[in-house]
């Protein structure tokens, strides 16, 4: 139609330019003009040699004496023709060459923006599904076709316009991996297959396979060149990748190993120290008993209690901490009266506190807490234990507790000094220590650690800071059944 369109408007265009008395040479330009506008149009060489032939016929018939006839009696015409004609065919391979490679500069510039915007992509994507599905994405946008991506466990990943059952050519596909060959539609392996198979896979390593759709036409050579680039784009990637997990693990195992020879040292120490006050108080009490008064052996009977409670306390963190830390986070949650826990609390830590003054309010109402209440107690003794070792001796401390609309929130403050701010960063971090006094590792640090978790496996959340009383507070929530998520 466009030619037919362009070889009728140049025959009008020649029948008003010989009305005007113009010279042949004008025509010419004009049928030559036609040639270039039909190739340029319809991207076929064959249709600018159909449109000269039959211009020149045209041109023969209509305009070189004797009109309306084929003869043609003057031998320049003749050559006029014949040179028009090899002008003609000249225009229509210089000008489809032409477009071949524009239109090749274009389909360059595309994919050069296709691999520039997957390498962008790659910049954000660190998971191997989403790098999977970044390719999966852009090489189906360019190939205008299905796109599948079987990674190394045998999970599929993007779709076929139309579905294939892939469990079928587990063989073939696994065969292409480890070989790392392309395989696939009109390739020497299964070359029946509607679909290509790519290998994803490095010297070292095996990802997987890209699964190209080709269930019409298969891909042209281009087409194939550039899905071999962003294969090749996408191990190193996934090597990348492969690399800084393998350095991480590594960098945890070192960490892991330096974490369990500070745990061993600390545990000896923070062991042998209560260990050695009652073996020494009790040994002395058992020599001299009869010698000392009665005074002295209640002290010192005092302070075997304050240690074993030391000792009791560092154990029972040892515990919830293997029993929370050890992802089986198993806690056992119903409603208990706060009263009840915080009766319980006041029993374990009244003992402790020495010249330490502790003030628990009490609700105007019985009120009731969703929680493991052994765990609780748990947290809110290492809590009042951590303010009477780090607050001087004369320091009151409060503990209080409210109805929140998620839940009960529970704050214990002091007036003791606050805590340096370096520390308070860390504070709930596994063997965080205060740092100061003769001795700065007892207990490790294990005690607001725990509190951490056990609130956390509650589904709450702790904090610390230091308050206007020139003391620290802590609060932390637990959430009624209703806001639990599940925990």
């Amino acid at each position: 139609m466009i030619t037919l369109c362009v070889v009728i408007l140049s025959g009008l265009s020649s029948f008003a330019l010989d009305a005007f008395l113009l010279r042949a040479e004008t025509i010419y330009l004009i049928y030559s003009l036609a040639v270039v506008v039909v190739i340029i149009e319809t991207k076929k060489i064959v249709y600018g040699a159909v449109t000269s032939l039959f211009l020149v016929i045209f041109f023969n018939y209509f305009f070189i004496e004797p009109r309306f006839s084929f003869r043609i009696n003057d031998p320049n015409n003749f050559v006029s023709l014949v040179m028009f004609l090899i002008v003609a065919f000249v225009i229509s391979t210089l000008t489809s060459s032409l477009q071949k490679q524009i239109e090749s500069s274009r389909e360059k510039e595309r994919r050069i923006d296709f691999l520039y915007q997957l390498s962008k992509g790659f910049l954000n994507a660190h998971k191997k599904e989403d790098i999977y599905d970044l390719v999966i994405k852009y090489l189906s946008t360019y190939l205008k076709r299905g796109v599948i991506i079987i990674d190394e466990n045998g999970a599929e990943r993007g779709a076929f316009v139309s579905p294939i059952n892939f469990n079928e050519f587990k063989r073939e596909i696994d065969f292409a991996k480890e070989r790392n060959l392309i395989c696939g539609t009109h390739e020497n392996k299964f070359g029946n297959f509607k679909f290509k198979i790519f290998p994803i896979a490095s010297k070292s390593s095996i990802f997987g396979a890209a699964l190209i759709e080709c269930q019409t036409t298969d891909i042209t050579s281009a087409e194939k060149q550039f899905i071999q680039n962003n294969i090749t784009h996408l191990i190193v990637v996934l090597e990348r990748e492969k690399m800084t997990q393998e350095k991480e693990r590594a960098t945890v195992e070192t960490e892991k190993e330096k974490l369990k020879t500070s745990l061993l040292r600390s545990l000896s120490h923070d062991l042998r120290t209560p260990l050695t006050s009652i073996q020494g108080g009790a040994s002395f009490l058992f020599d001299s008993y009869s010698d000392i008064d009665d005074k002295t052996k209640k002290d010192m009977l005092y302070d075997i209690y304050n240690e074993a409670c030391e000792l009791s306390g560092f154990v029972d963190n040892l515990l919830n901490m293997t029993r929370i830390d050890s992802n089986k986070r198993i806690i056992n949650r119903k409603l208990e009266v706060i009263d009840d826990i915080l009766a319980e609390v006041s029993k374990k830590i009244t003992k402790r506190l020495g010249k330490h003054t502790l003030k628990i309010a009490q609700a105007e109402k019985m009120m009731y807490v969703y929680t493991d209440a052994g765990l609780l107690v748990q947290v809110i003794v290492n809590i009042l234990d951590n303010a009477v070792k780090h607050t001087r001796q004369d320091a009151h401390i409060f503990l209080t507790y409210s109805q929140q609309e998620t839940g009960i929130e529970f704050s214990v403050s002091d007036d003791g000094g606050g805590i340096k701010p370096e520390i308070l960063v860390k504070i709930f971090e596994e063997y965080a220590t205060s740092g100061g006094g003769q001795d700065k590792s007892r207990n490790m640090g294990l005690g607001l650690s725990i509190c951490k978790s056990i609130v956390e496996a509650h589904g709450g959340h702790i904090s610390a800071f230091n308050n206007e009383q020139s003391g620290a507070t802590f609060v932390f929530n637990i959430p009624d059944e209703a806001h639990s998520n599940g925990k």
